[in-house]
This record gives structure tokens, sequence and C-alpha cells, in this order.
């Protein structure tokens, strides 16, 4: 079946002229035509009767249209329902990120991120193992060198470098959200220890280190 050929006849049909339809459909005007005379050539009639100013469907357009004009309108929604774009995003992204990662620059850049889409909760998990993405039912990964095998897609995002350093306190970090006030001592401190802990976000969510 002609796909691009019912599209272009559709947009015309609905549209009223090959002008209106390729700027619809984004093509160019004789691309439009080509791929409505090739419709006609494959189905061996006349579909559109053609003017300097007007066109008109005949008998057999008529009919051609009454048979596939309800599934291009289905065609047309599920692209528009399958869009990114289309709806607000919602849901839960489950984040891996070491245990030395800066917690001020990933809760920055998670805050932003909620900002942006206030239906989306990142739950995030601090630790340093391999991640298995399937049986760990882990989205997204933040890790060093070379990450991840041959089934995981790794883009680079950023660069540091890294100093060697002698703490005799105890490094303190706080986790605020919009409902939550800084209590001392949060989970991105807690997470120093145990390499499984979790910390989720559903607000903004703001993270600094200090000493005690």
């Amino acid at each position: 079946m002609d796909i691009n050929g019912c599209l272009a006849f559709a947009a015309v049909v609905e549209s009223g002229s090959f002008a209106a339809a390729a700027r619809e459909l984004g093509l160019p005007r004789s691309t439009v035509s080509a791929r409505v005379a090739a419709l006609e050539a494959r189905l061996g009639v006349r579909l559109l009767r053609r003017s300097t100013r007007s066109v008109a469907l005949t008998d057999d357009g008529e009919a051609w249209y009454a048979s596939v004009g309800g599934a291009i309108a289905t065609l047309r929604e599920a692209e528009r329902r399958g869009l990114p774009g289309a709806r607000a995003l919602s849901g839960t992204i489950r984040l891996s990120a070491p245990l030395d990662f800066p917690e001020a620059l990933l809760a920055e850049a998670i805050a932003t991120f909620l900002a942006a889409h206030p239906h989306v909760r990142i739950d995030v998990h601090l630790g340093n193992e391999v991640v298995d993405f399937v049986s760990g039912n882990v989205d997204l990964a933040i890790r060093g060198g070379a990450p991840g095998g041959n089934e995981a897609v790794a883009r680079r995002i950023a660069g540091f470098r890294y100093a060697s350093a002698v703490l005799n306190r105890e490094p303190r970090c706080c986790v605020t959200t919009a409902s939550q006030k800084p209590s001392g001592r949060g989970e991105f401190g807690r997470a120093a220890g145990n390499p499984h802990s979790r910390v989720a976000a559903s607000q903004a969510a703001v993270a600094r280190r200090g000493l005690r």
C-alpha cells in the first residue's frame, strides 16, 4: 500500500488544495502532486479533478477517501499520542550514581529537571557496583571511564579532576525538598557508608556539603 500517497491525497482533500496540503505536510508542492499522481497510477483511476484554482474529488476519489480517510485519521492520532512532546512527562526515573559523585552538582541537575517536569519522581541509588540495568531496574547510570557493556548506550556528560585529601571530620550533607527542612546529616550523608542506600526526590532538591 502507498501510505505516502494516501497521506498526500487525504491532505489535499481535507485542505482543499495542493499548496495547503504541502504546507500541512511540510513538503514541496511538487512532491505532494507527484505522490498523488503515483497513487492514481497505482490504482489505475483518477482521484482528483485539477484546475489552476481548485481541486475536486471524482467519484472514484470519493470512494477511495471514504475507504482510507478513517484509517489515516487513526494513524495521525497514534502519531500525536506517541510524540514525546504531546503530553507532560510523568513517572519514576531510577538513577544510579557513584558514591563520590559531587552531591551538589547532582542535586542541582535533579532540581532543574524536576522544575521543568514536576510530575516526574527521581529515585537516586548511590553505589559503585557495576550496574545491571535489567535486574537492577535502573533507567540511567552515571559512571566514570568506559561504563557498561555492549548492551549499554553511553554518552559523555562531563569531565572531572579528582584530588586526594584526608579529613579528620565526617562530611555532613543534607537534602531539602519542598516539604522538608534541612536536618543536619541527611540521606546523602548516610549514603557514604551504605553503597545500597536510596534517596528519593519528588520536588526540587538541594544538597550541600560542609564540615560539622
